[in-house]
């Protein structure tokens, strides 16, 4: 299954969002300078998907890049 034809990217409230197109797949995120706040379902905040609250994260720009780019292109 191609994966990659099923992200969905949008902005609403301030924010950008990026899901494959289920509720649990999605993942909101802002970019401050060398920060990026990023916030995801947290999977310990309730028994069933649908009540669970969204959790903040932080990650620097620099970090990402070194973690998941490989070429000085894709940086």
């Amino acid at each position: 299954m191609d994966f990659a034809s099923h992200l969905m990217f949008g902005s609403a409230n301030g924010k950008y969002s990026i899901t494959g197109g289920t509720g649990t797949s999605g993942v909101q995120f802002t970019i401050s300078g060398n920060t990026v706040n990023y916030w995801m379902l947290d999977p310990n905040s309730a028994e069933i998907d649908a009540d669970e609250t969204m959790k903040e994260y932080s990650i620097g720009l620099s970090e990402l890049e070194s973690k998941w780019y490989s070429s000085a292109s894709q940086k």
